[in-house]
């Protein structure tokens, strides 16, 4: 719960990140109607670390509305 909730809250910071998942979404949900396992688990696999990459994104670029010293403390507070 707490994991996907923080996921969420910086995802949605990263820009065109929310875009990039959708299709990501849909071929889980499709690879699953369709009951094919494998292609599930490729489909996670690859929404999962499509969503670590924006996280690290997110960490690492400088924030434009913080000076150097506040730009951390207002990423951490998305997590918070």
């Amino acid at each position: 719960g707490e994991a996907l909730e923080i996921s969420r809250k910086v995802t949605v910071e990263v820009p065109g990140s929310s875009a990039a998942h959708l299709p990501l979404h849909k071929a889980v949900v499709e690879a699953i109607s369709e009951r094919d396992g494998d292609a599930a688990e490729d489909a996670m696999k690859a929404l999962i670390e499509r969503v670590q990459s924006d996280i690290e994104r997110f960490f690492q670029e400088p924030d434009a509305e913080a000076g150097r010293e506040g730009k951390e403390q207002n990423k951490l507070r998305l997590i918070e």
